[in-house]
């Protein structure tokens, strides 16, 4: 669950960058497997709310939210494997001191 978001940006670096690199027809797939998953996003939100715009901006906030907690949780395990500090020193404003 936590490693969804930071796959879902890898695959979307992997679909960015790919045709720049491998000109072929296939290079495209990782692009169209992002596309499918983010017209499903509108479609199930259409389902839903019935509301044509929601349904638009729901891809966009799709990539806001995955960009940034996939981001931030990528960041915040690399600092906490390869760091000798404690959590609460690398990250004091989430400890609360009573």
């Amino acid at each position: 669950t936590y490693w969804f978001p930071v796959l879902f940006l890898g695959g979307l670096l992997l679909a960015v960058c790919l045709p720049f690199f491998w000109r072929d027809p296939r290079a495209l797939y990782p692009a169209a497997l992002i596309g499918v998953y983010l017209f499903a996003v509108g479609i199930g939100t259409v389902v839903k709310t019935h509301n044509l715009k929601a349904a638009l901006l729901a891809p966009l906030a799709t990539l806001v939210q995955f960009g940034g907690y996939g981001l931030g949780f990528l960041k915040s395990t690399i600092l906490l494997t390869f760091s000798r500090k404690k959590p609460e020193e690398l990250f004091p404003r989430l400890f609360f001191k009573p």
